[in-house]
């Protein structure tokens, strides 16, 4: 088998069974496909001759599995490389700021912790903060107190134009929906809701947790806090990792 020099068999006689079981021994999970295809595509070729009476080269049959491997090769890659941008940290519109925000419980500390990063169109951090708080028992809810923290931290410094992104997608749909919540966290929501009234122009969107390392990363270090720690136009050590992440391709 010339496409598969590694798992070449000294025996003519050999089984198919035998073919796969020396595959699985001597080759790897692209040899394995690659085996898998080619019979597919011969046996194919044979019953389009003994069906349909259409001679097939056997040649081509085997060039039509290679092409076909290499088509799935091309589109699994292309969709993880969709899926990472996807999920990747996008800049906010000109003229606005991104607020991200996560939440962190520790339940065998009874405490919880909250992480917001402030950023600007250029992906240049505004500011920064992790704060501890009492323990909640729901992950929604803590998700909320960083929205509201997040608010509260930055509304004094005047910002006309806001996107807060979280990667609670309850907590984002409550926030879109204009009608008034009837969960266990209405309060809540109603607060961060007139809170965002505040600001000229505000949205909440949602984004899957590749794109909110940073926020993540600093509710975790909450753990490490007595109550709140800020840093302004930078990032502490232990977050830079996230940040360059996010920078990639931005």
């Amino acid at each position: 088998m010339q496409y598969l020099p590694s798992v070449q068999h000294d025996h003519q006689q050999a089984t198919f069974l035998d073919q796969v079981w020396l595959v699985l021994d001597r080759g790897n999970a692209t040899d394995l496909t690659m085996f898998f295809l080619i019979g597919w595509s011969l046996w194919n070729r044979r019953n389009k001759m003994m069906m349909e009476k259409i001679v097939i080269d056997p040649l081509a049959a085997v060039n039509h599995a290679l092409s076909l491997q290499k088509t799935f090769i091309q589109l699994k890659t292309s969709n993880a490389m969709g899926r990472g941008k996807l999920c990747k940290w996008k800049p906010p519109p000109p003229g606005f700021l991104k607020l991200n925000v996560d939440g962190a419980m520790f339940a065998d500390v009874g405490k919880s912790g909250i992480g917001v990063v402030l950023r600007d169109e250029a992906g240049q951090v505004v500011m920064a903060a992790t704060k501890k708080e009492d323990f909640v028992d729901e992950p929604a809810t803590i998700e909320l107190l960083a929205v509201l923290r997040g608010l509260q931290f930055f509304l004094s410094l005047g910002i006309p134009n806001l996107v807060v992104e979280s990667d609670c997608l309850v907590v984002v749909q409550e926030l879109q929906d204009s009608q008034e919540s009837l969960s266990s966290n209405g309060n809540l929501i109603q607060d961060v809701k007139r809170l965002m009234q505040l600001f000229r122009n505000s949205s909440v969107q949602h984004v899957y947790r590749d794109g909110n390392g940073v926020a993540h990363t600093l509710a975790r270090y909450a753990w490490n806090v007595d109550d709140v720690q800020m840093w302004w136009d930078a990032v502490p050590a232990f977050v830079t990792h996230a940040l360059w992440f996010d920078q990639i391709d931005m």
